[in-house]
This record gives C-alpha cells, structure tokens and sequence, in this order.
C-alpha cells in the first residue's frame, strides 16, 4: 500500500513495464479490514496529479457501504 488516504480508501502505484514508478499507474481501491477490497478506479500517472476533494469524499462513501 502507498497510501492510506482514510475512510477505507487505498492508493496504489503500479509500475507499468520499461515505464518505472513515474511512468506507471495510480489506482484506488476500497478496502474494509478483514472483509473485502474492490478495485474502483486506474488512471496512467501522467494523466491526471492527484484526486480531487469530492472524488475522496465519494470513494469514502463507497467504502462505507
């Protein structure tokens, strides 16, 4: 895990092939201890800087269910 972002939300970077750290992805996944994890969200690490505060928030919510 790279990331404990709260609330049951996880970042995780993913190298991609000959890319390095900074040429491979970030995802997300919702996480309730000792339960289950779902993978919700991938995005290349030069498509985008970081979530924004209403995408936390929802992937917060998400988690909680």
């Amino acid at each position: 895990m790279d990331a404990d972002l709260s609330g049951g939300v996880i970042k995780q970077r993913i190298a991609r092939k000959g890319g390095g750290r900074s040429g491979g992805f970030r995802t997300i996944a919702l996480f309730r201890r000792a339960e289950l994890a779902f993978f919700v969200y991938g995005i290349a690490k030069s498509g985008r800087e970081n979530l924004r505060r209403d995408e936390l928030e929802t992937f917060r919510l998400l988690a909680d269910e």
